[in-house]
This record gives structure tokens, C-alpha cells and sequence, in this order.
């Protein structure tokens, strides 16, 4: 255990156990109505809508060196369907690092970059033979 100081022990169904087990439940329900007031708050900010995808764009995706998975074609789908909204965005990409990870999220700056709003990413090379 490395959180800190050594965690107390209680038996079960004694009365320090049911005292901690009291602060803990109102700790969680505290911290769920501070989640409920953060995602009301989310939800109704207003974000940025990006357009839908130009030629260009398609055009750009289709010179990439590699052939997307179905897994990373439906992540590309549904962050661009997200950065299509005009709510802020709340999505976790989690995948391998492998080398075409960077080449399938490549278009979702250049989708902002197309829209003139951040910088355009590195261009992206395919993974050496040697």
C-alpha cells in the first residue's frame, strides 16, 4: 500500500466499521451530485461544431499510406460525429500504439486545421522496413 498511511482496520459489523462505512457513503453521494452538476454543466455549454468533412479532407484521409482496421474506422467516425456537434466533446480513445494508430487519428486535426482553428499535424510516415 502506497497511498499514504496504512489503512485502519475495523471488524466487520463493529461500530468503527459502520461510523467509516457512513463517512464513505456520504463521500460517494457527494461526489455523484458534484458529477451530476459538472455534466449539466457540459451539456448545456456550447461548444464548437466543426462542418462536415470537405473534399479536401477526404482527399488528405485517402493519401494516407495505410489501411485502416474496422476497429479505428469507427473510432474516425464517431470523433469526427462528436467534433460535429455543438456540445463539447467527452469521448476517451484508448488503442495500441502500433504504427498506424497515429495514421488513423491523423485526420481529426486536420479536420480542425481545415476549419482554420489549430495548427495542422506532422505529416505521417509510413513505419520503416529496416
Amino acid at each position: 500500500y502506497v497511498g499514504g498511511e496504512a489503512p485502519s482496520l475495523h471488524r466487520l459489523g463493529g461500530s468503527d466499521f459502520a461510523a467509516t462505512k457512513g463517512r464513505v457513503r456520504s463521500e460517494v453521494r457527494r461526489i455523484a451530485q458534484e458529477l451530476v452538476l459538472l455534466y449539466q454543466q457540459r451539456i448545456s455549454t456550447p461548444g464548437h461544431a466543426f462542418a462536415p468533412d470537405t473534399p479536401w479532407q477526404a482527399e488528405m484521409e485517402d493519401a494516407f499510406g495505410f489501411v485502416e482496421t474496422e476497429d479505428q474506422l469507427g473510432a474516425i467516425a464517431d470523433v469526427k460525429a462528436d467534433m460535429e456537434r455543438s456540445t463539447p466533446m467527452d469521448r476517451l480513445l484508448v488503442g495500441d500504439v502500433g504504427p498506424r494508430s497515429p495514421c488513423a487519428l491523423h485526420s481529426k486535426p486536420s479536420k480542425t486545421a481545415n476549419r482554420s482553428r489549430y495548427s495542422p499535424p506532422p505529416p505521417c510516415s509510413p513505419p520503416s522496413t529496416a
